[in-house]
């Protein structure tokens, strides 16, 4: 595990998720160019953090251009197909990442921050893997939500972020409501993520830290 990988994709993962929605809100800078800002910003520490090992650092590196590339090449010319390829680009980098996070978390031998950092980071990292899954879904079937109104789903840090995050955590505001079955599948399978993440991993974690220091 490297020394401190986590804790700056942590950094990125927090200005991401809390950070830029709250400029936004309050319209400091233009959304579209702050979203794009941030969100290569995040691929690109991700990137870097997984450069533990180079095959998945190449992988790595190669999806994330990649989703950028054509998330530029869709947003310049407009087209469907385009903004499907690069949510499926991106979504496959923002799996890699996950997994091999999680890897390093889980099978690491010894006890450090960076370790309990990296746990943190892969429970935000599946609210965003979500947040993807729930936008191509909508794109899909418009009418697999309903509820408030929703923003664009090309905008990765609106309304499916905060749908995610509130169902990943079982909090369930209900001003989002998946409809479909397939929309309800996607929920409830992510509420399960999220209970049997935070009772098993970071549960193990925390144990093992307050072990170690007692030695």
């Amino acid at each position: 595990m490297q020394k401190d990988n986590f804790r700056y994709l942590l950094v990125a993962l927090i200005l991401y998720l809390i950070i830029v929605p709250v400029l936004k809100g309050w319209l400091l800078v233009p959304r579209s160019w702050l979203t794009s800002i941030s969100f290569v910003f995040l691929l690109s520490i991700g990137v870097w953090s997984l450069r533990h090992s180079i095959r998945v650092f190449r992988i790595a590196m190669i999806l994330a251009v990649s989703g950028i590339a054509l998330n530029l090449a869709a947003a310049s010319v407009q087209n469907v197909v385009l903004e499907y390829l690069s949510t499926l680009t991106i979504f496959m980098f923002l799996l890699l990442a996950t997994w091999s996070s999680f890897r390093q978390v889980a099978f690491a031998t010894e006890m450090s921050s960076n370790r309990i950092y990296g746990a943190i980071c892969v429970y935000l990292l599946l609210g965003v893997l979500w947040s993807l899954m729930y936008a191509a879904l909508h794109v899909a079937n418009p009418h697999a939500f309903s509820g408030a109104v929703l923003e664009s789903t090309r905008d990765p840090s609106g309304q499916w972020v905060y749908f995610s995050f509130v169902t990943l955590t079982t909090l369930g505001y209900g001003d989002i409501l998946p409809v479909s079955a397939g929309a309800r599948a996607l929920a409830y399978a992510e509420a399960i993520f999220g209970v049997f993440y935070m009772a098993t991993l970071v549960a193990m974690l925390v144990s093992a830290y307050a072990n170690d220091k007692q030695r």
